[in-house]
Parts: structure tokens; sequence; C-alpha cells
């Protein structure tokens, strides 16, 4: 008998570093992803005894060490080459990924780890719906606030039967049009796994399983049973199939791809419309030049062009005023905190809060240094106001000018004013709530220097995955663990992966608030979006073809860039059982945000001592660098692109991919709407950046088809490589088009001219300390 280990889910819980690690903590240590249940019916009672002995654990998790032999953890036998010292391809990236390639007992670790999430799932749902009884303030907010009209029945599924009713442009008003978009990029990809996944597991599957010539059989993988692992090399008639099948895959891909931006654009063109003044009509200039740096010069110069100008607006730089309303930001809150301490005692005059640093009386303390820096602030902004007419000094070089119409604005955003493209840079203006003021201040030369550091720090995080991962677990793995040793063991060797990739979005936000100038939020959270999907992209996705590290496999690409497909064939199949698990783990992280855990623990405890709604505005909103716009719309792409990848290789990869983003649509549909507060909107950037990450994983997966078809073809019969090279062709012209032929950053002429939908807002573009005798609440409320 093998012998068998139980890692019980409390005792994962208790290594987590912080929230989001529970998105890949259990992915990457449950049993399945890393080692095979056992074959052998006394081991899997020896489990199950050892399991319910776990009274303590809610759940327990079969775990395996060592379970199979080494001759048997090689699938599609074909596909794995080996190196001319006779070792076989799971290099170091691979084994501290937790990937291991396909083998025997897969079959009986998905049932078991598929079963597990289901019953999670259901236990999360569970939480989430004596979450809604308990603290409706943090379910329901949207409803109980006013800003959402629609009702939930108070029934087990009733949140679930509320979010599926409702439609995308309750979602886009309620929402905004980037989350609803995001809601809308589930759709496309439940369409599209469903697409291609009924036809291959229905049809192909079967196939497989009867006319496969039965490798996998041979070796005991009864999971490649019915996949492309059970067809014989050379096979003259299923690898012809499965070139058509490419060239299937690749077409539908591509036509819900652009059927989804045409739905877009028609939606952008309404947003657009629906955008309220002043932000529909003012422009951002960004680079103004030194002679039209005050707002007099800057308006005679847009004068020359366009008649009607509103207003005109000039991003002030002043240091010490900056200051003085940070201090007296925080002496409000340090005061609001004091209060609400001093009335939990009962305004008991013994028991008066005083500061931990001085030990004087905290409210007689705040309430001098607001009354201070109050002083202060206003003296400096009369100071700023009177040098302001001067061109150049508190000046700086961004600007917001408002125009009468809708058409102006597009007018001069699409026109050029200068042979230097760093002077007169014209742009859609962003909420002014959105805005990040203190970025729209940094000097050129200074945030060229700072980007470069950071776009420096940002590679290195490539570079740096192999050997952080090794050291973390390395040090993981000496750490002794008594009478929990053995869970640990098997815990360890992912341990780096685990804290690299939860805190990648975190460092990536660091990195970017820190070392770039971002003129809004939004725009950060795109760039987080690019770099932790490619991220994803190198790191999950293809780490087993990486291999040693990205350096490396960067270098051997570089050199031979013909033999790409030949490397991804040779090692990316051995590992889609991998993937099956990765995807069904995916329900469970979606039960996991359900439940809001952490921000209702906050909420609970900041209730202790602030009234109901200053507890959930001082909990809210989420964490934005793991689960704001860019993240999400990161992870969602990520893990569609693994269906597109590997769905071919291994049919059933569909099925559980459109149960994924069916759920992602339920959950989320009702997280956006009910539970979490309205976010910025960019008016869908993000989903068209989803839409061309979805067709470079297209294109990774015709490179892919084009290595397999090329080792196991026959060697007289290429016909089904020809296809994968032909549907190559044709994605990289879709990506070309959908770059290309999509005008949706504006609106078009005839629409501008239209007013007729064009609303109003009290929105100002006014620096928030520049406005005197306001509290910062006050001062917020002008941003917003």
């Amino acid at each position: 008998d093998i012998p068998c280990q139980v890692l019980p889910l409390q005792s994962c819980l208790s290594f987590m570093p912080y929230n989001r690690c529970t998105l890949l903590i259990l992915a990457l240590s449950f049993a399945e992803a890393r080692s095979s249940l056992p074959s052998s019916p006394a081991c899997r009672e020896s489990a199950v005894e050892e399991s319910t002995a776990q009274s303590d654990a809610p759940i327990a998790m079969l775990q395996l060490s060592n379970a199979i032999e080494q001759e048997n953890e090689t699938s599609l036998v074909g596909l794995v080459r080996e190196e001319s010292t006779g070792k076989n391809q799971t290099d170091t990236a691979t084994q501290y990924a937790g990937v291991k390639v396909n083998a025997k007992g897969d079959l009986d670790s998905f049932i078991s780890g598929t079963l597990t999430n289901i019953v999670l799932v259901f236990i999360l749902v569970v939480i989430f719906r004596q979450g809604m009884q308990r603290y409706p303030m943090m379910y329901l907010h949207g409803f109980r606030s006013g800003r959402v009209t629609a009702a939930v029945e108070d029934t087990f599924l009733g949140w679930a039967r509320a979010s599926a009713k409702m439609g995308f442009d309750d979602h886009v008003k309620y929402c905004g049009l980037d989350q609803a978009m995001l809601l809308q990029y589930a759709v496309m990809a439940t369409k599209i796994a469903l697409y291609i996944g009924l036809p291959l597991f229905c049809i192909m599957s079967p196939v497989y399983l009867l006319y496969g010539d039965g490798e996998a059989k041979q070796r005991g993988d009864r999971l490649s049973y019915i996949s492309m692992g059970n067809i014989k090399e050379g096979s003259t008639i299923l690898y012809p199939i499965n070139g058509l099948i490419t060239l299937y895959v690749t077409w539908t891909v591509r036509r819900e791809v652009f059927n989804a931006m045409e739905f877009f654009c028609r939606a952008r063109i309404k947003w657009l419309r629906n955008i309220p003044s002043p932000q529909s009509t003012t422009v951002m200039v960004e680079g103004i030049p030194g002679q039209y740096q005050s707002k007099e010069t800057l308006e005679r110069y847009f004068a020359k062009f366009f008649n009607d100008i509103q207003d005109v607006r000039i991003v002030k730089i002043i240091p010490g005023l900056e200051d003085a309303v940070g201090t007296l930001e925080d002496a409000e809150k340090n005061l609001a905190k004091a209060e609400a301490e001093w009335a939990q005692e009962g305004n008991d005059p013994k028991k008066r809060p005083v500061t931990r640093l001085y030990r004087k009386d905290a409210i007689e303390y705040y309430t001098g240094v607001i009354q201070e820096y109050t002083d202060t602030a206003n003296k400096l902004r009369a100071e700023a106001q009177s040098a302001s007419s001067k061109v150049g000094g508190v000046n700086g070089t961004v600007g917001f000018v408002t125009f009468q119409n809708l058409f102006d604005a597009n007018t001069a955003i699409s026109q050029t004013y200068s042979a230097n493209k760093n002077y007169w840079i014209m742009s859609q203006a962003p909420a002014p709530a959105d805005l990040v003021w203190a970025d729209l201040k940094v000097g050129e030369e200074r945030a060229t220097i700072k980007s470069f550091v950071g776009y420096s720090l940002a590679t290195s995080l490539y570079m740096c995955f192999t050997p952080v991962c090794i050291g973390i677990t390395n040090l993981a793995s000496s750490v002794p663990m008594g009478p929990l040793q053995a869970s640990w063991d098997a815990y360890a060797p992912t341990f780096g992966l685990l804290i690299f990739l939860n805190f990648t979005p975190t460092v990536l936000v660091l990195i970017f608030n820190y070392m770039f100038h971002f003129k809004s939020k939004l725009v950060a959270q795109a760039e987080v979006q690019h770099w932790y999907f490619w991220f994803l992209f190198f790191f999950v996705i293809m780490v087993t073809a990486i291999g040693q590290g990205f350096k490396d496999f960067a270098s051997a690409v570089s050199e031979h860039p013909l033999d790409l497909p030949l490397i991804l064939a040779d090692k990316m199949p051995v590992a889609t059982h991998y993937y099956l698990h990765y995807i069904a783990v995916q329900w469970m992280s979606h039960g996991m945000e359900l439940t809001r855990y952490i921000y209702v623990f906050k909420y609970w405890t900041f209730s202790k001592l602030y009234e109901e709604e200053t507890a959930r505005s001082m909990s809210e909103p989420e964490d934005q660098d793991y689960y704001g716009i860019g993240s999400r719309s990161a992870r969602f792409s990520a893990v569609f692109s693994i269906c597109v990848i590997f769905g071919t290789l291994s049919p059933l990869l569909n099925i559980l991919t459109a149960a994924n983003f069916a759920m992602c649509r339920i959950m989320f549909g009702y997280l956006l709407v009910w539970a979490e507060g309205k976010k910025g909107d960019s008016g869908g950037v993000f989903f068209v950046n989803q839409l061309k990450h979805t067709l470079f994983g297209l294109v990774a997966y015709n490179l892919l088809m084009v290595g397999v078809f090329l080792r196991r073809e026959a060697a007289d019969n290429k016909f089904a490589a020809v296809c994968g090279v032909l549907a190559l062709i044709y994605t990289c012209r879709s990506i070309r088009q959908l770059m290309n032929d999509f005008q949706w950053k504006t609106l078009p002429a005839e629409e501008a001219i239209d007013q007729e939908h064009h609303s109003q807002s009290t929105e100002k573009y006014i620096q928030p300390e520049l406005v005197a005798n306001t509290t910062s609440m006050e001062s917020e409320k002008v941003a917003k």
C-alpha cells in the first residue's frame, strides 16, 4: 500500500500570508495538482480513516507523496523528448510550480478534486447566505443605498436568480461599462467554450477512446483515454481531422471576438454620449509649452481655433500647500477616531483619549492641529492665486480645456498642434474623481527617469521568478513542523510559487505607484492588467515550456525562433491534467470572493467604534491591486487562454471552462451590482485589452498545434501541420484587424453633433487642495 497523507483545509489557511493567497494556495496544494490519488483500495481506506480522525478540520483533502513510479509519470510519450543526458524534461520551473506531467491515477485524482471543489463551493455559498442575513450592509448595500432598484429574493438561490435576470444595460447603469464588459467577457468565454467543447467532447472524445490506438491505455492513464494523448503517433486519419479542428477553433474564437468587439463599439458609443459634462466636453492637455503655462495664455491659444470655450484650468504645483492639506486630512481622521473612541466610553471626562506619542488629550490636540493647518493652507492658497496669473511659476504643464459642445471637444482631440509630439498631447479627460493629481505635477525629465527604473523593476519580476521561488521553497522546506511535518512536506514545494504569484499584482501596483506617473487610477489599472496577464501567461500557462527560467527560454527562442512550435509541443501537452485541476479550483476561488470575508471582518471590527454606514465606508473598497478591474480582467483572459490553448488536446477542459465562466457571470454579476461600490469607468478599455490577450492566446494555440502535428503526424503527410500554419496566419491577420479596423475611442462626428442625450454634472476639474475652508471629506466631494 502507498502511504497517504492528510492535508486539512485548516492547515492550509493557517499559512496564508494575505487574503489574496486564497486563489492559488489551495489550487497548488491540492493533491490532484501535484500527485495522483492511490489506486489501491486499502490506501484509500487509510486516507478516509485519517481524514475522519481530523475532527478539528472542517474539510480534509487527500494528499499523496511519491505515489507513482517515475516511469509512469509521462503522458503523450512521443511528445516528451529527452535531453542528451537522458533525463526527463521536468525541470526547475515546472518542479517548483507544482506541475506534474500526466500520469496513471490522474482520473481518480481529478474526480476527487472536482467533487471536493463542488462541495467547497456549496459550503462557501452557505456562508455567503449567512453573511447576507447578518451583514446586509456588506452584501446588499447597492439596494439599501438606493443605487440599485432591483430587489433580491430572500431565498437560498434568490441572489443567483436576480443576477441571472439582470441584463447588460442594467449592468452598465449600476456598475459602469468596464464592469459590464467584464461580465460580457464571461458570457463570450462561456459561449466559445461550449461551441468548441461540445463537438469535441461529444464526438471526438469517443473517437479517441475507441479508435485512438490506446497509447494512454498502455500507460494506464485513464484520464487521457478521451484526449489526443490516446492517439498513436503517425495516425493518418485522426491527425488530419485535428488539423481541421484547429481551423474550426481558430475561426470560432476569431468570430466571437469580433462579434464581441462590434457589440462593445455600439455600447461604447452609447456610453460616450451619456458621459455628463463637463467630462464629456473637457480635453486633457499634456505637454503645454512654457509660453502658454497660464490660464489666460492657454485660453487665448485655443480661442484661435474654437469660438466657444467654457473653462480653462491648469494644474498648479504648490508643495507647501500639498503638505499642509495632507497634515490637515490626517488630523481630521485622527480627531474622528478619537471622538468615536470617547463616545464608546460614554463621553466620560476621566476617559478622554490621549495621543500615543505626546500623551496629550487627543481631541484637544487634533483640534488645534486642524486650526493651525487650516490657517496655513488658506494663506498658501491666497499666495498661489496671486502667482497663478504669471506664465510658468506655480503653473504646470498639464491643463483642462472645457468646450461648450461635444463636437468641438472631439475635434480638438483629433487635431495636430505641433511637430514635436511631446507638446500638446490631447486626450479625453478622465472623470475628476479618478484623476491622480499628484502625478500630474511631476516634471517630464523626472518622470522619464523614474519610468525607466519602473520598467526595469517590472521586467526583473520575470527574471527573478525561478530563483525567488526556489529560495522561498528551500527556506520553507527547512522549517521543522513537528507533527505537521508530513503535510508540510507536501505543501512546501509549491510555497515559493504561492507567495510569488499571489503578491505579483501588489508588487506591480507598488512599482507603478512609485515609479510611474499616470493621469488616472484607471490608467494604472490598465498597466497592471497588461503586466499581470503576461506574467500569468508565461508562468502559469507556459511554465513547462519556460523550463529553467524565463531568461534562458527567451534566449533559446531568440536564437532559433522557428523551433518555438517544437519547444511548445515537446513540453506543454504533458501537463493537460494539471490545467483540468487548475480550472476546477477556480470555482472555489470565485466562491471565496463571493463571501467577501476580508471586508466583512473589517466591517465587523469598525462597527464596534463607528456607525453602520461609516464602518462600511471604512471597510471599502476592495483591495484594488488583486480585486481591481485590471487584475480581474487579466485573470479572466488568462484562464480562458488556458481553455483555448489546451482545449483541443483535452476536450474536457472546454466543459470545465464553460462552467467556470458561467459561475463568474452569476457570482460577479451579483457582487458588482449589489455588494461592491461603483468604481471609476474607462468605458471598456479593459475589455479591448482582454480581446487582444485572447487573440494572443490563440496565436500560442496555433503554434502549439503546429508543433504537435510536426512531431506526431506521419512524415509523408503534413496536412494537419499545413492547417495549423494557415490558422496561425489567419490569427495574426485578425490581431491586426482588431487593432486597426475599429474606431472606438471617440464619438463619430454625426453622434458628437447630436446633443439630445447630453447630461449635466456638478463635477469640476479643481485640485482638492485649492478648495478653501473645507474639510478633507468635503474636498473629496468636490473631486467626486
